[in-house]
């Protein structure tokens, strides 16, 4: 994250699973994640009933949602660690959002860039039952300023 006060910045807002220390952080929002990809991606490479199954399939993947090269998946009563194959890596959502859409692999993506295109049928949600296990949250960030010291005029105590 830049630095606020070299920038010149009063506030930052951003997606992190952490907030930085010496900063501020006020709680915005959760992010929830969800795996999809495009119909034709699904057609062409084979149904996933569970997360092993992506094994076998490409991802787009966000780096911030891989542990080890690993999804994890939380179920109702497990939580699982599954290696992915990647095939595409980056830091821009709306990157991997294309990427998914052109057919390029499976994705974990969040909800607010990709929920039109589910809804739209151009993206197909796989593993519902299954959320990532890695959560995210938006955040206003801002420098801890020191407190001010005032000055004061000298009293006259008679």
């Amino acid at each position: 994250m830049s630095n606020l006060v070299e920038e010149n910045y009063d506030l930052a807002v951003r997606i992190t699973s952490r907030t930085d220390s010496g900063y501020a952080a006020r709680k915005l929002a959760t992010i929830h994640w969800v795996y999809c990809a495009a119909p034709h991606y699904l057609d062409s490479n084979g149904a996933i009933r569970k997360p092993i199954d992506l094994m076998r399939h490409r991802c787009v993947v966000y780096p911030a949602m891989t542990l080890n090269g690993a999804w994890g998946f939380q179920g109702e009563k497990d939580t699982q660690q599954v290696v992915v194959k990647t095939a595409l890596e980056s830091n821009s959502s709306l990157a991997l959002r294309e990427a998914a859409l052109h057919g390029q692999g499976v994705a974990c993506l969040p909800t607010y860039p990709v929920s039109s295109d589910i809804i739209q049928g151009a993206l197909r949600i796989v593993l519902p039952e299954y959320r990532s296990a890695i959560t995210h949250t938006l955040y206003a960030m801002y420098y801890r300023s020191p407190v001010e010291t005032r000055e004061c005029g000298s009293a006259d105590l008679h």
